[in-house]
């Protein structure tokens, strides 16, 4: 969509985004991104523009970020977040978020799939990084924000649920 503006709203001394995020899975692991002025990790994606579908938001963020083909597809919703959080420069943050599974082309597979090592973003000047994390590592490594996608990724739902994290 280009030049559109990104749905992340002033309100009072707060803001309002509305999220997209991917949840790829590969060989007992599963992509997230981490900012090198962060820390913490999130699952790719991002804000979504003004008059863009959810789905095309995140199909957008996965070709800006990951460089994905055009053939990635959006398996299903898996959760829709409220994220309740205070951030330094932002203040109060109401974040909506909309989670879905992703399937990448065997070829984006053989392009990003070694699972021992870091993959560069694919923006310019970009300070995200990606990287797979197994699983089974999830309950103990650092936060991944929110905080519960560290439980709620080892069990993905059968259909689509409402969660609500809160941390203020």
């Amino acid at each position: 969509m280009g030049t559109a503006e990104m749905i992340s709203v002033p309100v009072g001394a707060g803001l309002f985004n509305l999220r997209v995020a991917g949840v790829w899975l590969h060989e007992g692991h599963v992509l997230l991104q981490g900012d090198a002025r962060e820390d913490f990790w999130a699952l790719p994606g991002g804000r979504v523009e003004l008059m863009e579908p959810a789905e095309a938001a995140l199909l957008r963020e996965l070709r800006e970020e990951l460089n994905l083909s055009d053939q990635t597809r959006i398996e299903r919703l898996l959760w829709i977040m409220q994220n309740f959080y205070s951030a330094p420069g932002w203040g109060s943050v109401h974040e909506l978020g909309f989670y879905f599974l992703v399937s990448a082309t065997p070829e984006d597979v053989a392009r990003l799939g070694d699972t021992t090592r870091a993959h560069a973003c694919a923006e310019p000047d970009s300070y995200l990084t990606f990287r797979w994390f197994a699983l089974a590592d999830l309950p103990t490594m650092r936060p991944i924000l929110p905080p519960l996608l560290n439980a709620a990724l080892l069990d993905l739902p059968a259909t689509p649920q409402i969660i609500t994290d809160q941390r203020v």
